[in-house]
């Protein structure tokens, strides 16, 4: 090993630790919002050994549309039928079921090192990927660029399944470059799991399969049996076949068909109307996020040359490079029709693809500068690191400005609220909510109803019944969801207004509780209880 070989791979020791660290103490180790409560709560409903949550109180609740807003965020009803009131999680099973093993192993605080832990995986097997394609500086290269990534550092600290199928997906690409029927079934162990975290990205599955279909084929094209190729090849189907069939029997155990699933019916999720939008912020937000240096990887194919550290075929590496470029458009082409959104970081949708984007923009790069070793030995590694360098600092930067490092303090506030509607609320308080309706079922165990899919005209009448079944109704409101309660009931109910005093004001007063009672009982000036900081 170079005195190079062995900085490149110091250099990726510290970015996979300072990936894990960086995950775990900028982390949110909280249940918040829809996404970290949707996974981090199934996670407790699979180590209790079902994920279907049973609500036997919303019998007695008869007002219109009573499933669905019994159904915290992250959740929905389990059938059509309103006599049937269980609820099941709207997302797919991988991760919680992972994060089930760590909770039963370690605790419940240990369900959110799975991420850290899966981050510090995805940097490693982008640095295989790399290596075995263009040697170690190009491992090094893309793996440190995938720790710089600003969307890899929103999500690491994140208890979601962005990055876990990332390193998936990257570790199964890894070991699909090594010559080993080991190493094949390993793949598909990777590929199954990558499926079970996100079931939506099966189809990606072809590619690596296909590579194996096209090498066992050439193998015995060629007369030489083909034994090996074929056999990896039924090794990575026995390695992930079992995933896809476990999906299909979760999926109908929940949702009632194996193709169906927690987020409803494609033609609500798909559309071509979404292909311009998608089209028009997906490529604006990747050169946004990680420069224009990724685009080198469209001309990958046309600069690498065969590498001693590549398997023994001339054209080896751009082959490779081609099967990648599939990879990535399939991975695009699995979102390019999903609902559009405005906010650049759901380019996370298209993060498994980075792992070979970046290796192939990172190969590119090292290709293109070769010839400066014409004017100065060594010139064309110090051009590419530089490069390399200025990348990983925009990335660090980017995440910076924008509050990476700052997430976890603003989702404290959905433990804050559970813990003190645990502490200070009546037993029998039910909370009317949207953001805050898995967490505080999370932190407090209360019941709690959304009014975001509850009729507009219907807020008094919950109200009502509720007051009537002996429960005491509350809303739960964030700053920002305020103006759209006002506006979603406005003429409808007095409650709409929101003109009386909270009983109070959580997380920098960012954060309203109200008791439904004190405006229809004529008390808009109750006394303020005093601020409590999280």
């Amino acid at each position: 090993m170079t005195g190079a070989q062995r900085l490149a791979r110091v250099a990726v020791v510290l970015a996979v630790a300072a990936i894990v660290i960086f995950g775990v103490t900028r982390g949110l180790f909280v249940a918040a919002a829809a996404d970290a409560y949707g996974y981090v709560s199934q996670a407790d409903l699979w180590a209790r050994g079902s994920p279907i949550v049973h609500q036997s109180f919303a019998r007695e609740m008869t007002w219109p549309n009573a499933a669905q807003t019994l159904a915290p965020l992250g959740y929905r009803p389990r059938t059509a039928d309103p006599r049937d009131t269980d609820i099941v999680p709207t997302y797919s099973p991988g991760l919680p079921m992972l994060m089930a093993v760590f909770k039963l192993a370690g605790g419940p605080r240990a369900v959110f090192l799975v991420v850290p832990l899966l981050g510090g995986l995805a940097v490693w097997a982008t640095y295989l990927m790399g290596t075995r394609l263009a040697g170690s500086l190009v491992g090094a290269s893309a793996a440190i660029l995938l720790a710089a990534s600003p969307t890899f550092l929103f999500e690491v600290v994140s208890p979601t399944s962005d990055v876990p199928c990332t390193a998936w997906w990257a570790l199964a690409l890894a070991w699909l470059m090594v010559e080993r029927r080991s190493a094949a079934f390993g793949a598909g162990l990777a590929t199954g799991l990558a499926i079970l975290t996100r079931p939506n990205l099966a189809p990606l599955a072809v590619i690596p399969g296909a590579v194996l279909v096209w090498r066992a084929a050439t193998e015995r094209l060629r007369g030489s049996g083909g034994s090996l190729q074929a056999t990896r090849m039924l090794l990575f189907a026995a390695g992930s076949i079992p995933a896809c069939i476990v999906v299909a029997l979760i999926n109908r155990r929940l949702y009632g068909a194996p193709f169906a699933s927690g987020y409803g019916p494609l033609d609500a999720l798909y559309s071509w109307s979404y292909l311009w939008p998608n089209l028009a912020r997906y490529p604006r937000w990747i050169v946004q996020t990680e420069t224009v240096v990724v685009l080198l990887a469209l001309v990958a194919p046309f600069a690498l040359r065969a590498h001693a550290s590549a398997p023994g075929r001339e054209g080896w590496p751009r082959r490779l490079a081609i099967v990648w470029w599939c990879f990535i458009a399939a991975n695009v082409l699995s979102y390019i029709f999903y609902l559009p959104f405005d906010e650049w970081w759901y380019v996370r949708f298209l993060m498994p693809a980075y792992p070979p984007l970046l290796v192939l923009s990172c190969a590119a790069l090292w290709r293109l500068v070769s010839p400066l070793t014409r004017l100065a030995i060594g010139a064309n590694d110090l051009a590419a690191a530089t490069v390399v360098g200025a990348v990983a600092w925009h990335g660090v930067a980017f995440s910076t400005d924008r509050g990476a490092q700052l997430q976890w303090i603003a989702e404290q506030r959905y433990a804050t609220v559970g813990r003190y509607i645990a502490s200070t609320l009546p037993e029998r308080a039910v909370l009317i909510s949207m953001q805050h309706s898995g967490g505080i079922r999370y932190y407090s165990g209360r019941i709690t109803v959304r009014y975001d899919v509850m009729r507009q005209t219907d807020l008094d009448l919950v109200v009502e019944e509720l007051r009537r079944l002996g429960y005491s109704p509350y809303l739960v409101l964030d700053d920002w969801e305020e103006p759209q309660f006002r506006q979603r009931f406005e003429g409808q109910s007095a409650l709409a207004g929101l003109d009386w005093m909270p009983v109070a004001r959580l997380a920098s007063d960012h954060v309203r509780i109200y008791d439904t009672a004190d405006r229809q009982a004529g008390r808009p000036d109750r006394q303020r209880i005093p601020e409590t900081i999280p």
